[in-house]
């Protein structure tokens, strides 16, 4: 796994070197989102903080955050696949891009009962306890699905609709562990450290809080690509141990 933590970074480097846009999407949206969480009364203080955490636009603008990742999978799928294909576009096609579009219409359902669930379950739960713990085993099943799910995802990023959700779920049969580790083990680092940043800035002078800020919008430009980036290596290991090909023949690409 060592080697494909380090394959991770090499090639989100790279990406983000090659396409730098692909970095400056996600971190302009988290930027963005810490200008409304700031008028929001967010950073002021703790208090400040868990009042503001159900803000309305910070919540709506949380569902845009949620397509620029999606977006920057779709595009560094194709980067990682198609970098050394003259005759393939990076940037996409017609078949690419409408195959990617269930992928995001799957990804914003499932963003949506992570982010609103909880407010639709409690007049009929009175437990917190058992709301949060509905809470929990949806958040384990949203990442276990999203695990198997992978081959699916960067192959219609690819334009490929061979893959589809069944040929996913069998392409990473016997591959789920080791690649739900190898994500976590992708993700977290980053993740604690975002979490970390808007701790720290709650309570700081307006020029304190907007370095950390600043900042915390790079972290977050990096993890969108380290993400997607492990997802296409999760995706690209499970199909060739099952023997099948991510990106279709290159005359079903041709035709489209």
């Amino acid at each position: 796994m060592l080697k494909y933590i380090v394959l991770a970074y090499r090639d989100s480097a790279r990406a983000a070197l090659a396409l730098p846009l692909l970095f400056a999407l996600p971190a302009a949206a988290e930027l963005i989102q810490h200008a409304i969480e700031h008028r929001a009364g967010m950073f002021d203080s703790l208090a400040g903080m868990q009042a503001a955490a159900d803000d309305p636009a910070r919540m709506g603008f949380g569902q845009v955050k949620v397509l620029t990742l999606m977006l920057v999978l779709y595009w560094v799928s194709r980067w990682q696949a198609l970098r050394g294909d003259p005759g393939r576009s990076v940037w996409g096609d017609g078949r690419s891009a409408a195959l990617f579009a269930l992928v995001v219409l799957l990804g914003f359902a499932v963003g949506i009962v992570q982010q609103f669930g909880g407010g639709w379950l409690a007049p009929f739960v009175a437990d917190r306890g058992a709301l949060a713990a509905i809470g929990t085993l949806f958040f384990a099943f949203s990442l276990a699905l999203d695990v198997y799910l992978s081959v699916w995802k960067v192959g219609a990023a690819l334009g490929n609709a061979r893959l589809g959700i069944a040929a996913s779920f069998r392409a990473m049969h016997g591959n789920f562990w080791w690649s739900l580790g190898f994500s976590l083990a992708m993700m977290l680092p980053l993740m604690v450290l975002h979490y970390v940043l808007n701790a720290v800035a709650v309570g700081r002078s307006l020029a304190v809080l907007w370095t950390i800020l600043v900042a915390d919008a790079l972290v977050v430009g990096a993890l969108g690509l380290v993400m997607a980036t492990a997802v296409f290596l999760v995706a690209r290991r499970a199909a060739e141990r099952a023997g099948v090909a991510l990106a279709p023949p290159a005359d079903a690409a041709a035709a489209a």
